[in-house]
């Protein structure tokens, strides 16, 4: 949601300043929200966790294939997260 707000509403002026919540509320947000917010939260923890871990196998040497198939795994959940958003968004019901 901060990305929005400070692409849209702010045109990306101020790197560093944080939304207030009058802009914060302006932000639509789709019926559906309240449904995805926890699996995205779950989806984005996942892609944390699996970054930070392909940035120690990087640096310690891991397998190549226990990097690729890190990799994969946060391609996969990078686009479980993509269509969760655009399913929420796009869901006319």
């Amino acid at each position: 949601v901060n990305w929005l707000v400070y692409t849209v509403v702010y045109n990306r002026a101020i790197r560093t300043m944080h939304f207030d919540q009058y802009f914060l509320q302006k932000v639509p947000l789709p019926r559906r929200w309240d449904q995805a917010a926890p699996r995205l939260g779950e989806l984005a923890s996942e892609c944390l966790a699996l970054a930070a871990a392909r940035r120690q196998w990087t640096h310690a040497g891991a397998p190549t294939a226990e990097r690729e198939a890190a990799q994969l795994r946060l391609a996969e959940t990078e686009a479980a997260i993509n269509d969760l958003v655009a399913e929420a968004y796009h869901d006319p019901g």
